[in-house]
């Protein structure tokens, strides 16, 4: 009996390895290079959804305030215009120094108009002007005033 021998090689050589091992680092680094991007998108998110649940309270405190009020019932966004602040948590403080979100407001109240209408400018931080905040979200609501 006569025994071949097979001319394929039975394992991967040097070369082969390491051209498999720069392939593979080149694309972890390219993957690692998007994660600040990545992790910066995610934040903006999170804040552009925390600053919108907000906002849908203060636009639920404006439904809620009577034609002949000059302020909302818990808030106290005013009628016209306004500036409030607000922390983390949504609750109205009134420094600067303890809030999170700006809240820039112009109301048209149900008397001269109907429906009534308020813009709510949001940005944060608070403690910068709105132009030069981190990130802001505006909403227009027109509502009838109970």
């Amino acid at each position: 009996m006569k025994k071949t021998r097979s001319t394929k090689p039975g394992a991967f050589t040097l070369v082969e390895v390491t051209l498999a091992l720069g392939i593979a680092a080149f694309c972890l680094i390219a993957l690692l290079g998007l994660l600040p991007a990545s992790v910066n998108s995610s934040n903006n998110a999170t804040e552009e959804t925390a600053a919108m649940n907000g906002v849908a309270g203060l636009v639920a405190d404006l439904k809620t305030t009577p034609p002949t009020a000059t302020g909302s019932p818990l808030y106290g966004i005013p009628l016209t215009s306004g500036t409030l602040y607000f922390n983390d948590a949504w609750q109205k403080v009134t420094t600067v120094a303890g809030a999170r979100y700006r809240v820039t407001t112009i109301a048209t109240p149900a008397g001269s108009v109907t429906p009534a209408r308020a813009t709510l400018h949001v940005s944060w931080p608070a403690a910068v002007t709105p132009q030069n905040a981190t990130g802001s979200v505006t909403v227009f609501a027109a509502y009838n005033s109970q």
